[in-house]
């Protein structure tokens, strides 16, 4: 049997209130997420490839981009994940002055 917040706070019961605690202070995964931009080639190629020339073109150290995560997806793309909007933007900036007759771009909320 399901019980809304009012009804778990009338019985006292701390468990049960530190339980609904934690589930309404939980982030969702757009919250935790971060921002992140979809790269794809132009041209056919393996996913690898493209990572390779974001890494060896951009070198994303450099410019002080911190990359959570980087995904491979179909049609040899690849996914970056950063901390905030502003890594994301200063990456993509630095992809299309680069490797503009390469590759496609697209911010993924």
């Amino acid at each position: 049997m399901s019980a809304n917040y009012s009804a778990v706070l009338k019985r006292n019961n701390s468990s049960e209130i530190n339980a609904v605690k934690q589930v309404i202070n939980k982030k969702t995964y757009a919250e935790t997420a971060g921002e992140a931009m979809l790269i794809k080639p132009k041209n056919p190629q393996d996913s690898e490839k493209t990572k390779t020339d974001i890494k060896n073109q951009l070198s994303p150290a450099n410019l002080e981009v911190g990359i959570k995560e980087i995904r491979t997806v179909k049609d040899g793309g690849i996914l970056i994940k950063c901390a905030n909007k502003t890594e994301v933007d200063k990456l993509k900036k630095e992809a299309q002055n680069k490797l503009q007759k390469k590759l496609c771009y697209k911010n993924i909320p």
